[in-house]
């Protein structure tokens, strides 16, 4: 993930509402604005969790040309 001043965060997405992420990384947890991502990647595949706690994916809207 790159936010709009060029820093990269790294870590898995763990909760998000209509205005702000929550990024869980080994160095802790960190909640971001979603005004300040420019851009989200995926790393690879994530994996699939069973129980109580899952893991969300982060999918990119698919583009429509004209």
């Amino acid at each position: 993930m790159f936010l709009v001043n060029g820093i990269k965060l790294t870590g898995v997405i763990t909760a998000f509402d209509n205005y702000v992420l929550t990024v869980e990384s080994p160095s802790g947890s960190q909640m971001v604005l979603k005004s300040a991502v420019s851009t989200v990647i995926e790393q690879h595949a994530p994996a699939i969790r069973t129980g109580a706690s899952q893991t969300l994916r982060v999918e990119r809207p698919s583009r429509t040309h004209r």
